[in-house]
């Protein structure tokens, strides 16, 4: 069992770049409520997508995660910040934005965590994402589905989650959801995805200190008790370092 070493892969914690943090100061508060949850890693993961509202220059998620990554070094000097972005799957123009530079994979990493719409009362079919992702993995790159417990197109369709990862993708859950999210159908179907070990990574997808906090504890507590151990200390921990190391995570727990 893994305690005060969780990897967080999907963080807004970079002020200035997205829906996140407004100062460096709410960015530095942010990492203390990590620090005290137990995260030791955390992948800053700013939004990228013009049709989502977010094209932060390079430039200056660049900028920005080098001066938070600095103060983080004298505050918490025993976390690791990596950088990436969460990229909004925008069809013919994602990989080109990863391969010019104007968003980042994971860590420098293969890895690629994307996102679908999910707003405005408007939504994209399961069957999408799932071939989009699918795609992806053909083209040779390691896609990650962002809070992949939280799209209501899989509810009845959950086998499609199973169809992605046998295609070559990755799911990323929420820990909050796990034992705190108000919504029973968000909360049971990440229970669900976990249960069936169908989740490589785990995040905190924290925005503010207002506004879903970077907690991690409650939801590992959780796996903990109603997963295998193995497979939890990799979900939380072990994956992450693979990703982070360039390794290829196994799509199937145990393989």
């Amino acid at each position: 069992m893994i305690t005060d070493n969780y990897t967080c892969i999907h963080s807004h914690i970079l002020w200035g770049v997205d829906d996140g943090p407004s100062s460096i100061d709410e960015s530095l508060k942010m990492l203390g409520i990590a620090h005290h949850e137990g995260v030791r890693t955390m992948i800053v993961t700013p939004h990228n997508g013009a049709e989502n509202g977010y094209a932060p220059s390079a430039g200056r998620v660049r900028a920005n995660f080098s001066e938070l990554q600095g103060q983080a070094k004298i505050e918490f000097p025993d976390m690791r910040l990596c950088l990436g972005s969460e990229l909004y799957c925008a069809p013919g123009k994602v990989l080109e934005r990863v391969e010019r530079g104007q968003a980042f994979p994971l860590a420098g990493s293969k890895y690629l965590l994307l996102e679908f719409l999910e707003w405005g009362g408007k939504y994209e079919t399961a069957e999408y994402i799932t071939r989009a992702m699918v795609d992806i993995a053909r083209a040779k790159w390691f896609p990650i589905l962002a809070h992949a417990q939280r799209y209501r197109a899989f509810e009845g369709k959950q086998a499609l989650y199973r169809a992605m990862v046998g295609g070559g993708v990755y799911l990323q859950i929420n820990a909050y959801d796990l034992a705190d999210h108000p919504d029973g159908w968000v909360k049971e179907n990440t229970r669900w995805i976990a249960g069936n070990m169908l989740a490589h990574f785990i995040g905190t997808d924290a925005h503010r200190v207002s506004h879903r906090q970077p907690v991690m504890r409650s939801g590992v507590e959780y796996l903990y008790a109603h997963c295998d151990e193995e497979y939890v200390d990799a979900l939380v921990y072990g994956n992450a370092e693979k990703l982070i190391t360039g390794e290829q995570v196994p799509l199937s727990a145990g393989s």
